[in-house]
């Protein structure tokens, strides 16, 4: 299943919606566009998607290694995971450093009120970029 992220947005001033749709159902997500406007919803975009296109090249690694997901869950534990990578020798210092300066980034993008800012994201992208080549030659 393929996940689009679209911005609908109306003529009305302030009325302006960000939106998560999955395929041709319903949409998953919806709020309103933060107090700058629908361009606020970009930079959270490309942090989410920048930690986890980081997140499943380590994720990729483990499985490789036979590394369990963690305890009863199918994912990998989000919260420890750059430590959890480190301690397996998955990522050097700097490379855990990344991924959790990433995942802070993804938990201000999706829970916290403030968007992420362009300059953020694009370091979100860069550290995501460098983390998945250097992952994944």
């Amino acid at each position: 299943m393929e996940a689009t992220a679209r911005v609908r947005s109306s003529h009305t001033p302030g009325a302006a919606r960000c939106e998560i749709q999955v395929d041709a159902t319903p949409p998953i997500a919806t709020w309103p566009a933060p107090q700058g406007g629908v361009r606020d919803c970009l930079g959270d975009a490309v942090a989410n998607r920048a930690y986890y296109a980081a997140y499943h090249a380590v994720a990729h690694l483990a499985q490789a290694r036979g590394i369990e997901f963690t305890s009863d869950k199918a994912y990998y534990q989000h919260d420890r995971f750059a430590d959890d990578a480190y301690r397996s020798g998955i990522l050097d210092v700097e490379g855990a450093r990344d991924l959790r300066e990433l995942y802070a980034m993804r938990i201000k993008a999706d829970y916290l009120d403030d968007p992420v800012e362009f300059d953020e994201a694009d370091l979100a992208a860069e550290l995501a970029q460098k983390l998945v080549t250097k992952l994944l030659p």
